[in-house]
């Protein structure tokens, strides 16, 4: 005897509410509006609601409550065939070619499930739909509802057979027609329509407590799965059912298309805006010309795509285009080349802007060096001529400046110098001498202050000529002069 426990029964249903859920956003959110895309992620979004309110139902026993529930599932459950249908219509581009017919059928297809959501509603007074309702409790805490099935259940039950067979039969036949050959993902898609369908039967029809548990949500899950990644990853959803003229023509930049003899053989609407270009430019050959296209680059010789930068001025307008033009293939032979236009003035401009914006830069800072340069050729000088001016007010500072002797204060200086030696040393004496010029004021008054200080010179300079060089002569006063004999070993050393 099989017995369910309770992750058994609700986490079919808890996977198919998340994977759903999760398809459901990655579908709707995308930002390419793809053929099919809304219809089949409103599919994803009805098996989502069907599965939660079928847990739901699971774990309610009261039967009002349940009725009522059970009611809210059959607006996922009426709602998903028709979805299929819209999806596969969309996909194929069927409501296209039959436009009249779909204007028909998209409202009629509807019919039915309101109808079933009626009788749903008054089950209660009618029985139609379902009837001779009763709470089984299948285990603890999980409740089924037993019931019996009213002849409407079957129409619909027939008519939602019916347009899913029809729907996976009326794809099979556009899309195995279009293609060369079958591959298995084909029928992986096939088995996808068809697997809610057998599910649904064995439910149906089985007995004991199969019954109690319905694949069907579970079913409609592995169809959203196949669908979903078959389509998808196998990028029919984005590519199939668009032509390529289609897919040039959203291209989103001017695109031009030659053939393997260099004639034009398709322009994107882009194209025809920005350059004027008309249906009578299409089988011209580039080579020789075509009129607004004259500025149209060399086509590329190899498989790498060749990039050219195309400028046009005029009118006080200038416009930069990068022109990429890639060789197209069948197997190894070339069957043509596109050309896709890229507007780059922006970027020229800015680029050109910057290059003066760095010339200018550049004179800035060259015409800054200069001045730079210039200023510290100048504070060299001053920095010169100041330390020129230090040294000469320290040596006049020591120095008498009519006669180049030392003055009083070199003199006192040096005087405590040998005086200090001879009190570590008192072996090395040393002596001092003392002149004084008497007359020298006669000197001053006869012949006058110059020739006194020309007199001065002199005996200064006889004065420096007699002495050593490590003696030290200083003019004490006006005409007092003071001679520091060093390093004298004996007093009868000094000279008389």
């Amino acid at each position: 005897m099989l017995t369910l426990s309770i992750p058994y029964l609700l986490l079919p249903d808890a996977l198919t509410i998340a994977v759903c859920l999760i398809l459901a956003v990655n579908l709707l959110t995308r930002r390419r509006d793809v053929p099919g895309r809304l219809p089949f992620g409103m599919f994803l979004l009805a098996v989502a609601w069907w599965a939660f309110f079928d847990v739901w139902d699971l774990q309610t026993s009261a039967l009002g409550l349940k009725m009522f529930v059970t009611g809210l599932e059959y607006v996922g459950i009426v709602s998903i065939p028709v979805l299929i249908v819209r999806f596969v219509v969309f996909y194929t581009g069927v409501q296209q070619k039959w436009l009249r017919l779909w204007q028909f059928a998209r409202w009629a297809l509807w019919v039915m499930p309101v109808l079933t959501l009626c009788f749903v509603a008054l089950d209660p007074w009618l029985g139609w739909v379902r009837n001779d309702f009763r709470v089984l409790e299948l285990s603890p805490g999980i409740f089924t509802l037993d019931k019996s099935f009213g002849p409407w259940f079957y129409v619909h039950a027939a008519y939602s057979y019916a347009i899913l067979l029809l729907t996976a039969l009326g794809w099979a036949w556009l899309h195995f027609r279009r293609v060369q050959r079958v591959v298995w993902n084909d029928l992986l898609v096939l088995l996808a329509l068809l697997f809610p369908w057998l599910a649904n039967i064995f439910y149906l029809f089985s007995g004991g407590h199969w019954r109690s548990f319905d694949p069907t949500t579970s079913a409609f899950t592995v169809t959203a799965v196949l669908l979903f990644f078959n389509l998808l990853r196998f990028r029919f959803l984005d590519f199939l059912p668009v032509s390529r003229e289609r897919l040039i023509e959203n291209w989103g930049v001017p695109t031009l298309v030659f053939d393997q003899k260099g004639r034009l053989a398709f322009f994107n609407r882009e194209a025809k805006l920005r350059w004027g270009l008309s249906g009578g430019l299409i089988g011209l050959d580039r080579s020789e010309g075509i009129p607004k296209l004259s500025w149209l680059p060399m086509p590329p010789d190899g498989p790498e795509t060749r990039t050219t930068d195309v400028i046009f001025t005029g009118d006080r307008r200038f416009e930069a285009w990068e022109a990429k033009e890639k060789l197209l293939c069948l197997g190894k032979r070339p069957t043509g080349t596109v050309l896709t236009m890229h507007d780059v003035t922006a970027l020229r401009e800015s680029q050109r802007a910057l290059r003066l914006l760095n010339a200018e830069l550049e004179a800035r800072v060259r015409d800054r060096t200069q001045d730079l340069q210039e200023a510290n050729r100048r504070l060299s000088e001053e920095l010169d001529q100041r330390r020129q001016a230090e040294r000469l007010s320290f040596y006049y500072s020591l120095h008498d400046p009519l006669t180049g002797l030392g003055n009083r204060s070199y003199l006192l200086s040096r005087l405590g110098q040998v005086i200090e030696r001879y009190r570590r040393m008192p072996q090395t004496q040393f002596g001092l001498i003392f002149i004084n010029f008497n007359g020298f004021k006669r000197i001053n008054e006869s012949y006058g202050h110059q020739a006194g200080d020309e007199f001065l010179r002199l005996c200064s300079n006889r004065l420096k000529e007699s002495l050593r060089t490590i003696d030290t002569a200083a003019r004490y006063s006006g005409d007092q002069f003071v001679v520091i004999l060093d390093g004298l070993l004996q007093a009868e050393e000094l000279p008389a």
